[in-house]
């Protein structure tokens, strides 16, 4: 785990600095890790849905995911079943400010990872997020794996959504 203290974390928007796959961590080290994101999020008032370590410069098998008020950390996550339908939809990324893609993705996912006993099932928003997530850890950015589209053209954004 890194022992950059939270206030000197970095948001990184460099593609280079994002393309290398993350190493796998403990389950401890991952939970001090995730609080540190956290932390890192409500410090800088960063509003998103998820947040991967690799994204603070970190490179660890490590994310988290909010719900509103709540956190989900996720430690070493891994796919366990793709749902077979999948939808297109506009995403953005904290690493690619101010840019939109059209990314097609499964509806649902069973999941599983270091701190929870048994897989369990995402779906919608959920299951979106958490493989943007994951295409963190792997190096990968929805740059790589969708379509831009003008953040200014909203008929062609409704009419993926």
């Amino acid at each position: 785990m890194s022992s950059i203290p939270v206030h000197r974390m970095e948001l990184i928007t460099d593609p280079s600095k994002l393309r290398a796959k993350a190493r796998k961590v403990s389950k401890w080290s991952g939970m001090r890790l995730a609080k540190k994101l956290m932390q890192f999020l409500v410090y800088n008032d960063i509003s998103c849905i998820g947040f991967a370590a690799p994204q603070a410069g970190i490179n660890d098998r490590v994310f988290v995911l909010r719900d509103k008020a709540h956190y989900a950390a996720f430690v070493n996550p891994r796919i366990v079943e793709i749902g077979p339908q999948e939808r297109e939809e506009v995403e953005g990324c904290l690493s690619i400010p101010g840019r939109l893609f059209v990314v097609k993705r499964p509806t649902t996912i069973v999941v599983k990872d270091a701190i929870r006993t048994k897989p369990f099932e995402l779906e919608g928003i959920s299951a979106r997020a958490w493989l943007h997530e994951l295409d963190h850890l792997n190096g990968k950015l929805i740059s790589d794996i969708g379509v831009e589209v003008n953040p200014e053209d909203t008929e062609k954004i409704n009419r993926v959504l």
